[in-house]
């Protein structure tokens, strides 16, 4: 972790420019930016399970599938029923709320609302909602953070019941029954020398290796599947379903980084 502290702080200077703005981060703040990035990350990787789920096992779609893989990457994750799966729903919705926040233009173009995704606010508060919904008694302080009030938080506990209950009579068709069910392996390219520090934060979490063992325990996949951390010269992640490949590039945890320094920098106070 040492290592990657300091090559983290390092990177931090690159990424805005200065190397002062490096050099105002705490070892403390550095690993909270780090436990973020990787967990913001996990996040978009479940996500795009939810895509390789709705491909695989052919799942009916009654609306944009984008909103349906996050829905369903959340559920996975309230289920798990782990602070840890937790953490990784907070920093999640936080990584919206910052990627919102961090447009340089507050007009919102006809091509945001007629995207594919929802845009990145909408997608914050769906996963908050979700998880209102799940556990009031733990989530419910964070909801009203936010700004959710009372009436809608009612309203987020039906959605979850709804949601979950779909999930689980959809899901319950491919559920592991013996050693059923392909492999999926994991591979990380090489990284461009520009993005190396995040290809070393990525493979760090090991986040393709345990949410890989998850799936293979959990689910019965008609098909192979590789999870592949890979240079895409842009912050994204992609199912390939000719490839049959979950695609997670090193530039989006240098974005989700990049987004939590500028706030930590901006708000040391938290």
């Amino acid at each position: 972790m040492k290592k990657l502290i300091a090559g983290l702080v390092f990177a931090v200077g690159s990424l805005f420019g200065a190397a002062s703005h490096a050099q105002e981060l705490t070892d403390e703040q550095t690993t909270e930016a780090i436990a973020f990035a990787q967990n913001a990350a996990a996040y978009v990787l479940y996500h795009e399970v939810g895509h390789m789920f709705v491909s695989q096992f052919e799942l009916p779609i009654l609306g944009r599938e984008e909103d349906a893989a996050d829905n369903i990457a959340t559920l996975m994750l309230l289920h798990a029923e782990t602070e840890e799966k937790d953490n990784v729903l907070l920093d999640a919705a936080h990584s919206w709320f910052l990627s919102n926040n961090s447009a340089t233009d507050d007009v919102i173009s006809d091509a945001e609302f007629y995207d594919s995704h929802s845009l990145d606010i909408q997608r914050a508060f769906q996963i908050v909602c979700l998880m209102v919904g799940a556990d009031p008694d733990l989530f419910a302080k964070v909801a009203t953070d936010i700004g959710i009030d009372e009436d809608r938080q009612e309203g987020c506990a039906f959605d979850y019941q709804q949601l979950s209950g779909n999930w689980i009579r959809l899901s319950d068709a491919f559920v592991k029954q013996g050693n059923a069910g392909q492999r999926i392996t994991v591979e990380y390219e090489p990284s461009d020398p520009e993005f190396e520090y995040a290809a070393e934060i990525f493979k760090d979490a090991q986040m393709l290796e345990v949410v890989s063992e998850e799936i293979m325990q959990t689910f019965e996949l008609p098909q192979a599947v590789k999870f592949v951390g890979r240079s895409c010269e842009e912050p994204n992640a992609y199912f390939d379903p000719e490839a049959s490949e979950v695609i997670m590039c090193y530039e989006l945890t240098a974005m989700f980084l990049d987004l939590i320094v500028e706030d930590i920098l901006e708000n040391p106070e938290g």
